[in-house]
């Protein structure tokens, strides 16, 4: 079976989250014309992946806030030569 390419969806909120039949469907939209939400998918979910699914989604956000902190770091750092006149 070939590789069919994945599309790619801009997603600002979840507007709907229904549960039934052991699957969770999560509305996914984006803000259009004055912030009002234009559906852009539905997402399906297996009840029992709810607890993976979310617990993945908190490491990548501990992943990327590590990330965002040491670019600031870095970015806070003097340059060479600058700094402190201490000798």
């Amino acid at each position: 079976m070939a590789d069919k390419p994945v599309p790619d969806i801009f997603v600002d909120m979840i507007t709907n989250v229904t549960y039934a039949n052991g699957v969770l469907r999560i509305a996914l939209a984006r803000a259009g014309v004055d912030n009002a939400p234009e559906p852009v998918a539905m997402m399906f979910l297996p009840g029992g992946q709810l607890t993976p699914f979310l617990n993945g989604l908190n490491e990548a956000g501990k992943n990327i806030a590590t990330q965002i902190q040491e670019l600031q770091g870095e970015s806070q750092k003097p340059a060479e030569g600058e700094g402190s006149d201490i000798a």
